[in-house]
Order: structure tokens, then C-alpha cells, then sequence
């Protein structure tokens, strides 16, 4: 508080009191008050007292108060008026002038006493600064980067004065630091200090009495790359330089490439991968340069082209390398060699001549030239008029002015061609009976060193086939064939002399011959599923005087079930599959060696019931059907591995197969009949293993094991459990 008192009129004077009672960030609230004090005397004066505040310069009227009041001879002191006053704060502390001031105008004592004192208050609040605004970076010189921006601030009577500007800089990618401190007014720098090959980031802050402001964005600015250390050419394959590079510039944004032929007098742009490796390099020796590229970013960017790095001389022409050759290993006399070859140049350039060197069987040697890109020369037929050996090699021209090396030797031997005849059957011969005899001769002179015969039908598939040792000439060929009535054959012989020549000679005949009718073929079922088969001859000429049955099962394959059956014999199946189409062919052959196939389609319904067959010839069987229940499950064998792929790749194990495989099954039944239970307990007791056919076609051979139970509650029932594996096939005696 501060306080004054006035001028003293007669025996009383005015005084002052004033305060500040509150602030804000901009302005004080003052409270100035007006006193009345009597100077050991008394008062008693009701009317004409009026009184006045004022402050920092306000100009306030005198306002009517209540009287004063004091007892003889009292010094009393009296408030009159009181009032606030809000006053600006400025940008330093400051003392405001306050003023206040009574007047008597009642008749007694009557005049004015003025007061007057300061109150202190401080300056406004400042606070954080601006940025400074519209900040750029820009490019001068690789000694130079020139930064500019503009001012955000007020006076110190504002509330975001400056004092200054800090400049930060970071070099590679360090975090900024205090480059320079300016003051308040400056609007730009310029950073001398930079050099070539580096990248500089640039931020400001200003500061002030409020602290110092958030930072700018930081602008980025590149000095010209600088030049690689070393640069080394190589060449990655035979067609394709590379290039290596030491100390290479740390900020890149493209590289430039060129070449050179003529030792680096001139130079042209050459195309690199990302993995610098020219695909297409000129030809010759080369030099290669390269230079970086960037960008100087900010404001004002501009391409920068670093120094150039020269390469050592590379050569990207060199002479062939042998070339593979190629020529038949024996030829007949006048007969035409051909020689082909493959060039290989390891440069890429195309063969331009080839030359071909012959030895004759004599020894002369003689060359032959090839012009342009031709891989094959022939020497003519007459030149090959008498057996012996001949060699060749050959050599090839790219764009090199050497010869590249001569291939080794193709040696071909030239021998007198072999002389065969199919003496039967002869061209166009009709068979009328059985065996086909097949006589030949052969005439060379280094001898048979390898013949086969096969027989193929009108469609090209063969039907017989063999390989008869080298001195055979002749053989029968009869039912194996299975030839067919009215049909075509081709009979084709071949031959492997000793000198390596081969010969094919073919021979094209027929059938057409009496053939017996159809026999009567009866199927009758017996136990356990089985199947007899009687076979009646026809009663016409030609007789059959021998017959083959053969199942053919559903999947195709066959089953001899017998061979040379009489007519009125049985031929027996005791393993036919059930409920599912499959056929028997009969073969019936006359005394001619004539053949007629008889096909009996056929389909076995076994009302359900499943069969498991026992001993060598699949004799013995238990038919079961009442409640039949199944199952099968199978498991192929072999190895898992788990691998260590790395983090993100499958974690599950690879699965590698062996190739075997486990098949099991489970069978369940009811049987209702005590004789039935008595001989399958019997049956099963006395055997380990048999054939078990399934009621949907599928026979296999097992290994059982069974479990037999009842319950009194289910009088004359009995559970059959039957757990089967599956093993090796194998067909029953037949005998």
C-alpha cells in the first residue's frame, strides 16, 4: 500500500491510500482512497463535503460524501471515498501517480486538500514466442547454403516479443545444434562453413522473454556428391562387365554411366543394372565411368552431378573357345557325313566363319571353309567309297581377329552296310493256321551284334515282340501273340551289325482262318461265393479241342483261372469278386492253332454277404451278412523334417514317402444260427490269414484277428468282430 497526506487547511487535511487489489497478464486494479483527518481539533460538519480519486491520469470529479465528525481537541482520521481504477500494464515495471482530495464548503473551515503517491505494478506477461515463419533453405555452392525467413513477433508491450534468432544445423544425419545467435530483426544467414559430399539439416527457434519458440520444420540441403575412390571393371560371365566401386558418395539419387573404346578421348552412355552389370557392353577394350546424381533439395533445388570415377580397361572381344562337335559314329559306304558343331564364344559375338578339317582314311588332311553363321558342313557320299576311319574337327571366327581353338577329334567309321530278308512270313501272306513261322537271313561282315522281331496289329500296337540271340534265324510264334481272324499284321525285324550299322526290314501278312464256334458256357455258384464254369464245345466243325477260362476283373486286369480245359470240363473261381460287373473270356482253340475269344459278361450278387476265404487254393470260406458293419483306414509310411526356415515361413514339418503303405479294416456281424457260430469259431481258430471279399468287389489278402461274444439277453446271437490287415497279394493254387 502506499499512502500521503496533503496540504493541511485550518485544523484538518486530506490523505491517500492506494493498492493494487488484483492483475492480469495485461492489466493492475488499483484501489485509491480518499481520507479526511481532523488535527486535534473539532468537527461537526454535516453538509458541503465532497471528495475525489483519481489515477494515471483519469480525470474524476469531486463527488458528495457524508460529513465529518470529531470530538475538541481529537485527531480523527475519516475514509471518504474509495475507488478502482484498472490501468494497462507495458512492457517494463512502471510506477502509476494516484490522487485524491477532500473539500469543505459548509461554512466552517472551508477549503480542499489535494494527496498524492505512486503504486509500483509490473510489466505485462510474455509468452512463448512465434517460429519464425516462412522458412527456406536454398542452395549457393557446395561452401554455401543460404536460409531465409520472416519475423512473427510484437514489442515488448505485446505478448510474443522477440530477442533473437538461433540457427541449428546437423551434418549427416547428427541431431542439429547451435550454429549461430542473431538478433531479433535478422531475416536470413548465410551458412559458409559447408563442403561438398554432404548432407546439412537446417531449424530455427527464436527466443525472447517469453523462453524460446517450437523449432521450424528442419529443410535439408545436399552438396554435390563426391567422386567414388576406386572403380574396378570385371567381368561377372564371358558377355557382361561389372563394376566396383570404393568410397562411394553417402548421397545418391541416380548414377551415370558411360563408356569408352578409344582409351577415354570419347565417351557414350552405357546401360547398368542396379547390381552395376552391363548386359551389352561395347566391344573392344572398354573403359567405363561413373558419377553420382542428387538433388540439392530445398527451395530452390537443383541437379548436382558428382566428379567422374574412371575404370581400369576391360576386353570384351576375345577368340573362341573350341566348339562342341557333333557326327554320326558310323556311316555306309557311299553314304554322305554330315558334321554340326555349336560354336562357343565367350565374348557373345556370332560365328562369322567356321573352318572344317578332315583326315581321310589315308591321312590326307584337308580344310574346308564355312562363311557366316552355317553350324553344319557335309562331305559328299562319293568321297566315302571304301570303309575306314575318318576324323573331323572344326574351329569358328567371331568378331576377334583370331581363330578360336580347334575341337577335338569326331572320328566316324565308315563300313560296307549290312544285307537282310524276311524269308517267311512272305509279303502279304494270309495265315490259316497256327504257329506263324519267321525265318530270315542276314549277311554282314562284322557279324550280328544285336536283332529283335516284334509284331504289331493295324493299329500300331504290338502284340508280340522278341529278341532272339545272334545266331537264331528263324522261330514259330503261335496263341501267345494272340492273334485275332480277319486281321492285318506287320512283322519288323532289326539289326545292329558289328560295325554298329543298323538295318529295318518289315514284312506285312493276315489272318484268315476256320475258326471254332462259341462254346456253351455255364456259371453255377457254390459255397462261400464261388464260381464253376462248365464249358461245352459246339457240336461244329472246326472242334475246339482246348479252351483257356480268364477273368477279367473290374479294373481291367486279367486272371488265367485255367488253361487247356476239354470241352464238358469246370473251370472253378473260388475268389470271384462280388456285386460288381466284371466278364470271363473263354479261348477256345481249334487243332489248326485257330482261336475264338467267347466274352461272358457277369455280375455276382451276394445278398449281402461279406466272405473270408482260407488254405492254399481258397478252398474253405466263411460267409457272413447278418448286421454287417465296416471300416477301413490306411496310413502311408515315411519321414517328416522339420527345417529351420526363419521367422514368417511355415512352421510344419515336409513329409517324404517311402512308398508303403498300411491298409487295416474292421468288420462286424451277427450270427443267428448255432451251427453257423460253431463253424465259424471253427474256421477262424484254425487258420491266421485268407482272402476276404467285401461286398462292394474288393478282394484282398489279410491277417486277422477276431473277437466272439454273446449276451443272454439276445438268445441264439452272436457278435463277430473281425480286424483285418492287408498284406501282400497273392493268387490261390489253381492247380
Amino acid at each position: 500500500m502506499s499512502s500521503a497526506w496533503g496540504n493541511q487547511v485550518e485544523r484538518w487535511r486530506a490523505g491517500i491510500n492506494a493498492w493494487v487489489t488484483s492483475e492480469t497478464d495485461t492489466t493492475a486494479t488499483i484501489r485509491v482512497e480518499a481520507v479526511w483527518q481532523s488535527v486535534a481539533w473539532g468537527y461537526n460538519v454535516s453538509n458541503g463535503v465532497s471528495a475525489f480519486c483519481d489515477c494515471d491520469g483519469s480525470d474524476t470529479p469531486y463527488v458528495g460524501t457524508g460529513g465529518v465528525y470529531a470530538s475538541n481537541g481529537e485527531t480523527r482520521t475519516i475514509s471518504m471515498y474509495t475507488r478502482d481504477f484498472v490501468v494497462p500494464k507495458t512492457g517494463s515495471d512502471r510506477d502509476v501517480r494516484c490522487g485524491a482530495g477532500v473539500r469543505l464548503a459548509g461554512g466552517y473551515h472551508d477549503g480542499t486538500s489535494r494527496a498524492y503517491c505512486t503504486v509500483r505494478i509490473s510489466h505485462r506477461t510474455w509468452y512463448q514466442p512465434h517460429r519464425p515463419a516462412n522458412f527456406a533453405a536454398r542452395r549457393s555452392s557446395d561452401t554455401s547454403q543460404s536460409l531465409t525467413w520472416s519475423g512473427d513477433y510484437t514489442g515488448l508491450d505485446g505478448g510474443y516479443p522477440w530477442s533473437g534468432v538461433y540457427v541449428d544445423r546437423g551434418r549427416d544425419g547428427a541431431t542439429p545444434s547451435n550454429l549461430a545467435t542473431l538478433g531479433w530483426a535478422a531475416t536470413n544467414y548465410s551458412d559458409n562453413s559447408t563442403e561438398a559430399g554432404h548432407r546439412y539439416d537446417y531449424r530455427l527457434y527464436s527466443y525472447g522473454p517469453g523462453g524460446t519458440s517450437q523449432a521450424t520444420d528442419t529443410l535439408t540441403l545436399y552438396t554435390t556428391p563426391i567422386a567414388c575412390g576406386t572403380l574396378t571393371a570385371y567381368k561377372p560371365t564371358a558377355t557382361t562387365v561389372g563394376l566396383r566401386a570404393t568410397d562411394a558418395p553417402a548421397y545418391v539419387d541416380s548414377w551415370e554411366f558411360q563408356a569408352s573404346t578409344d582409351g577415354g578421348a570419347t565417351w557414350a552412355d552405357s546401360a547398368f543394372d542396379e547390381g552395376w552389370v552391363c548386359a551389352d557392353p561395347p566391344k573392344g577394350t572398354v573403359r567405363f565411368r561413373v558419377r553420382a546424381i542428387k538433388s540439392s533439395g530445398g527451395s530452390s533445388p537443383v541437379t548436382l552431378y558428382g566428379a567422374w570415377a574412371e575404370s581400369n580397361d576391360v576386353a570384351t572381344l576375345c577368340a573362341p573357345l573350341a566348339p562342341n562337335v557333333s557326327a554320326p559314329d558310323v556311316v555306309a559306304t557311299g553314304t554322305a557325313v554330315t558334321v554340326t558343331w555349336q560354336d562357343n564364344h565367350p565374348d557373345g559375338t556370332a560365328q562369322s566363319a567356321a573352318q572344317v578339317e578332315v583326315t581321310a582314311a589315308n591321312g590326307t588332311v584337308t580344310t574346308a571353309d564355312v562363311k557366316g553363321a552355317a553350324a553344319s558342313w557335309t562331305r559328299a557320299a562319293s568321297q566315302q567309297a571304301s570303309a575306314g576311319t575318318i576324323r573331323f574337327r572344326v574351329r569358328t571366327k567371331g568378331d576377334h581377329a583370331d581363330w578360336g581353338e580347334w575341337s577335338s577329334y569326331a572320328v566316324v567309321r565308315v563300313a560296307v552296310a549290312p544285307r537282310a530278308a524276311i524269308t517267311s512270313p512272305a509279303a502279304s501272306q494270309v495265315l490259316d493256321a497256327l504257329p506263324l513261322a519267321v525265318a530270315w537271313e542276314v549277311a554282314d561282315a562284322t557279324g550280328v551284334s544285336q536283332q529283335s522281331l516284334s509284331i504289331a496289329d493295324a493299329s500300331g500296337a504290338v502284340v508280340w515282340s522278341a529278341t532272339p540271340g545272334k545266331g537264331v534265324r528263324s522261330l514259330s510264334v503261335g496263341t501267345e501273340a494272340g492273334f485275332t481272324n480277319k486281321s492285318s499284321y506287320t512283322l519288323t525285324y532289326s539289326m545292329r551289325a558289328g560295325s554298329g550299322l543298323t538295318l529295318t526290314k518289315t514284312v506285312a501278312f493276315s489272318t484268315d482262318w476256320a475258326q471254332p464256334d462259341a462254346p456253351t458256357v455255364t456259371p453255377t455258384v457254390g459255397d462261400g461265393y464261388t464260381l464253376e464254369i462248365l464249358i461245352e464245345s459246339a457240336q461244329t466243325e472246326p472242334a475246339a479241342v482246348s479252351f483257356d477260362v480268364v477273368r477279367v476283373n473290374p479294373d481291367g486286369s486279367k486272371t488265367t483261372l485255367v488253361s487247356g480245359l476239354k470241352g464238358g470240363q469246370t473251370a472253378y473261381d473260388s475268389l470271384p469278386p462280388l456285386n460288381v460287373a466284371y466278364s470271363y473270356e473263354v479261348h477256345a482253340y481249334a487243332a489248326s492253332g485257330a482261336v475264338l475269344n467267347y466274352v461272358m459278361p457277369y455280375l455276382l450278387d451276394s445278398d449281402g454277404h461279406e466272405v473270408l476265404s482260407f488254405g492254399s487254393a481258397a478252398q474253405e470260406h466263411l460267409a457272413l451278412r447278418y448286421d454287417a458293419q465296416g471300416s477301413e483306414s490306411g496310413k502311408a509310411s515315411g519321414e517328416t523334417f522339420h527345417f529351420a526356415l526363419g521367422t514368417g515361413q511355415d512352421p510344419l514339418p515336409a513329409f517324404y514317402a517311402d512308398g508303403d503303405i498300411d491298409v487295416t479294416g474292421s468288420h462286424s456281424y451277427v450270427i443267428a444260427d448255432a451251427d453257423e457260430y460253431r463253424a465259424a469259431r471253427r474256421k477262424l481258430r484254425a487258420h491266421a490269414d485268407g482272402w476276404f471279399r467285401d461286398a462292394w468287389g474288393n478282394v484282398a489278402v489279410v491277417a486277422y484277428s477276431y473277437q466272439i461274444s454273446y449276451d443272454a439277453k439276445q438268445y441264439m446271437q452272436w457278435q463277430l468282430q473281425l480286424d483285418v490287415t492287408e498284406t501282400m497279394w497273392e493268387e490261390p493254387n489253381r492247380g
